[in-house]
């Protein structure tokens, strides 16, 4: 024996009666589960209510002003590190080249090194 379901049935009216119980069942179903779903959803809400209240009383919960004071503050605490970290003192020696005879030598500029032409200075 072959079991079908839903079961075949040739009379309608046995077609639309189990139609409508089945949707009787389905609304019972929605009207008991609604409330419960709507509870929990209620409870979650009125839990993270409280919490909330809690937070802002006792000052735990920080505004967007002091959420931006904080986040500039770290910044420029972490740009003073990182100039203070790679500081360093820029040290210029300027020394005089001098011949044995006591001339000084003068530098060319590349401009003028590429005027003259080569071998006369």
């Amino acid at each position: 024996m072959i079991f079908y379901f839903p079961p075949r049935m040739e009379n309608p009216f046995v077609r639309i009666l189990l139609g409508v119980a089945a949707f009787a069942v389905i609304v019972g179903v929605a009207m008991v589960a609604l409330p419960v779903i709507l509870g929990v959803m209620a409870f979650c809400f009125a839990a993270g209510l409280l919490y909330w209240l809690y937070l802002k009383f006792t000052g735990k919960l920080s505004g967007a002003a002091s959420m931006e004071e904080t986040i500039r503050e770290s910044m420029n605490r972490a740009e003073a590190e990182s100039r203070s970290r790679y500081e360093y003192e820029e040290r210029v020696e300027v020394g005089m080249i001098e011949t044995s005879d006591k001339k000084r030598w003068k530098m060319n500029d590349v401009e003028d090194i590429e005027e003259s032409p080569k071998g006369t200075k």
